[in-house]
């Protein structure tokens, strides 16, 4: 080989972006399947309980959602401005809820909006997180007039023993699909060209998954879709 010549070039490997080790908040509409399913994934990625809270709001509409979520972030600044040992500002605060029936919802609108401007990040499926849950098992643009409709098409499949109730559901048989999931509901909304709030079916937790996902190191990442 003469001198100054050059051996091939190898295909260079995809950059990982290094661990964001950011804190959230995460305020959920849902009493058990938000939670649940969000622990379950905190606990697959790794990801410490000090740096990770999710809790469900005291009503269940969307704006007191947003205000629980701007009290509780507001409380965090104030507390970690005392000095305390182990108390930061969150990194991300997000809000998860359902439009279940947008056209008659009038709170859902303006809480997307106050959520905005607060610097909430929003979680929002339409009509449900139901839909979230099915694309890692299908990709569907099919609308879905309610909750209890995408139930039924998440049963027929892939998932038959979903559950509403408490502690029914064994979500680690979906965790390493989340990433494939993610792909699916982008690619959603690229088919309607639309706001979640104004797509069915549509939802924006893949956005949630993927920053939780960003947070850990290389070694605790989801598998690649």
């Amino acid at each position: 080989m003469s001198r100054g010549s050059r051996l091939p070039r190898t295909a260079t490997k995809e950059r990982i972006p290094p661990a964001t080790g950011d804190v959230f908040l995460v305020v959920t509409e849902g009493e058990v399947t938000e939670p649940e399913y969000l622990e379950a994934l905190r606990g697959r990625l790794g990801i410490d309980e000090k740096r990770f809270t999710v809790c469900q709001a005291e009503g269940t509409d969307a704006v007191t959602i947003v205000r629980e979520a701007k009290d509780k972030k507001n409380l965090r600044i104030r507390e970690a401005r005392k000095g305390g040992p182990s108390t930061v500002p969150y990194d991300q605060v997000w809000v998860v809820f359902d439009t279940e029936r947008h056209d008659i919802n009038n709170k859902l609108l303006p809480a997307i909006d106050q959520a905005r401007a607060l610097g909430i990040q929003v979680a929002l499926s339409n009509p449900s997180i139901e839909y979230w849950f099915l694309l890692h098992f299908v990709y569907t643009t099919r609308p879905f007039v309610c909750c209890t409709a995408v139930i039924r098409y998440l049963k027929d499949n892939g998932w038959s023993g979903y559950s509403k109730r408490r502690g029914a559901n064994d979500y680690s048989k979906i965790l390493d699909s989340t990433l494939h999931a993610a792909d699916s509901a982008s690619r959603c909304r690229d088919y309607h060209k639309k706001p979640v709030e104004k797509s069915d079916p549509s939802t924006s937790v893949d956005k949630l998954a993927r920053a939780m996902n960003e947070s850990v190191k290389k070694s605790h990442r989801l598998p690649s879709a």
